[in-house]
C-alpha cells in the first residue's frame, strides 16, 4: 500500500511540488506579516521582486537543462541499473530516507566548501548580500550556484542510485526547509528550542546571515541541525541581540545592490562594486 502511494506520488511530481511549495509560502507570508521576528529597514518592494526574479531565471534553466530536477538522475540510474540501490536491494522506505539524509549531508560540505574556496564564495555571496532576511531571501542564489548544486546533487543521485521517491521528497525538504530557515518569523522560545535539535530553524540559520564573518562561518546546515553539531559549526545565538545584528556584507551595503542586474553581476566586483569578467577568480 505505501509503495502503491509513493507511485502515485512520484507520477503527480509536478502537482506534488506546487502544492507543497505554494502552500508553505502562504503560510510563510502571512506569518511574516502578523508575527515578524524583526523590524524591517528596507521596504520589500526594494527586494522582493528581483530575489523573486532571480527564483525565475533560475528555474528556467534548471528546467531547460535537467527538467526542473534531480529526477532525471534518478531515471538515468534506474534505466542504467547503476547506483548503490541498484546493486543492493533495500526496502524502498530506507532507501528513501538514505538518500534524504546523505544529500543534506552532502549539502552541508557543499555549503561549507563555498564559504571556503574564493572562487565559489564569490558565486556564493549574491545569497548573502541580502540586507534582510525573509521567505524570499529563499530564492535568491546565483544562476552559478544554482547550476553547481544540481549538478553535484545529480552526481551523488547516480552514484547512490537514488530512488525517485527519495529523490522528491529530499528535494521538496530542502526547498521547503529554504524557504522556511529563512522566514523573518517569531517562534515561541520553548518549541524553537525543540526543533532546533534536530532542525535547522530561522533564529539558527539568521546567524549564518550575519555581517560578522565570524558567525557567517557557521550553522551550515540546510535541513537537519545535527551536522553542525558534529562538525563543531554550530553557533546557534548571535554575540548581539537578534533585533540589533546586522545582515550582510559591508561592501554591498547600498541598495543598488539589491538590484537584479547587481545580483547576476555580484561574482564579478571588487571590493569598490566594479565590475571585472576576470573578478570571478580574484580574491573577493
Amino acid at each position: 500500500m505505501l509503495v502503491h502511494y509513493l507511485n502515485l506520488w512520484v507520477a503527480y511530481e509536478k502537482n506534488t511540488r506546487i502544492f507543497c511549495y505554494a502552500a508553505a509560502l502562504i503560510l510563510l507570508i502571512l506569518w511574516e506579516q502578523f508575527s515578524p521576528r524583526r523590524d524591517s529597514k528596507f521596504p520589500g518592494v526594494l527586494r522582493w521582486p528581483h530575489n523573486i526574479l532571480l527564483f525565475g531565471i533560475n528555474s528556467f534553466m534548471i528546467r531547460s537543462l535537467f527538467l526542473g530536477s534531480g529526477l532525471w538522475a534518478a531515471h538515468l540510474a534506474e534505466n542504467s541499473h547503476f547506483g548503490l540501490f541498484h546493486w543492493f536491494q533495500v526496502p524502498l522506505l530506507f532507501s528513501m530516507i538514505f538518500t534524504a539524509v546523505f544529500l543534506d549531508w552532502v549539502f552541508y560540505y557543499q555549503h561549507r566548501a563555498f564559504h571556503f574556496f574564493s572562487l565559489f564564495w564569490r558565486i556564493h555571496r549574491t545569497h548573502h548580500t541580502d540586507l534582510e532576511l525573509d521567505v524570499t531571501t529563499g530564492f535568491r542564489f546565483h544562476p552559478l550556484e544554482a547550476l553547481a548544486s544540481m549538478i553535484l546533487r545529480s552526481f551523488w543521485i547516480v552514484m547512490l542510485g537514488a530512488p525517485l521517491e527519495g529523490v522528491l521528497f529530499f528535494e521538496i525538504a530542502l526547498n521547503l526547509s529554504l524557504y522556511f530557515n529563512h522566514a523573518n518569523v517569531r517562534i515561541p522560545d520553548s518549541l524553537e528550542k525543540v526543533l532546533r535539535l534536530l532542525f535547522v530553524t530561522p533564529e539558527m540559520h539568521r546567524v549564518h546571515h550575519s555581517a560578522n564573518p565570524a558567525e557567517a562561518d557557521s550553522d551550515f546546515g540546510f535541513i537537519l541541525s545535527i551536522w553542525d553539531r558534529l562538525q563543531g559549526t554550530y553557533k546557534g545565538v548571535p554575540k548581539k541581540s537578534v533585533e540589533k545584528m546586522e545582515l550582510g556584507l559591508e561592501p554591498f551595503r547600498d541598495p543598488k545592490f539589491m538590484q537584479i542586474r547587481a545580483l547576476l553581476q555580484t561574482p564579478f566586483l571588487d571590493r569598490k562594486g566594479h565590475f571585472d569578467w576576470m573578478n570571478l577568480f580574484k580574491d573577493p
